[in-house]
């Protein structure tokens, strides 16, 4: 399979960063609305005392740069570069409102935002690149 050229990369890019905006305007539009769910804890609710989750969020930010910036493979440093961004735009949230805005609520599942879907994603295509499900399912993932 031919790899990327340039010009869909730097598309590909883009797209990701208009996400990422989207975001952050749906999340002011969420607090200036009041539609919005203040998630204190991290995935699922889950709480961790502060300065435990405060640890957390830089090693988990830091590991994720870090693996962005050594991976070659366009698609695996796109997958790591939506954990850190997704990571970070979360962790801005709750450092400027002390809870991470939640928009997005379907039926009785926990109430997320695009930034946990960049975070899902990501993580579930390393998973599937490291369980070769891609090979399996005969699906190019770079």
């Amino acid at each position: 399979m031919p790899s990327l050229s340039q010009k869909m990369k730097r598309f590909v890019l883009g797209l990701f960063f208009f996400v990422l905006l989207l975001d952050y305007w749906f999340r002011g539009s969420a607090l200036f609305f009041g539609a919005k769910h203040c998630n204190t804890g991290i995935a699922f609710g889950v709480t961790l005392p502060g300065t435990l989750l405060w640890i957390g969020i830089g090693i988990w930010l830091s590991v994720a740069f870090w693996q962005c910036s050594l991976v070659k493979i366009f698609w695996e440093r796109l997958a790591w570069a939506a954990i850190f961004l997704g990571g970070l735009a979360n962790a801005l949230d709750r450092f400027l409102h002390g809870c991470v805005t939640d928009y997005i609520a379907i039926g009785s599942f926990p109430s997320f935002n695009l930034a946990d879907m960049m975070l899902f994603l990501g993580v579930a295509y390393l998973l599937g690149q490291m369980t070769g499900i891609f090979s399996k399912l005969k699906v190019y993932a770079g």
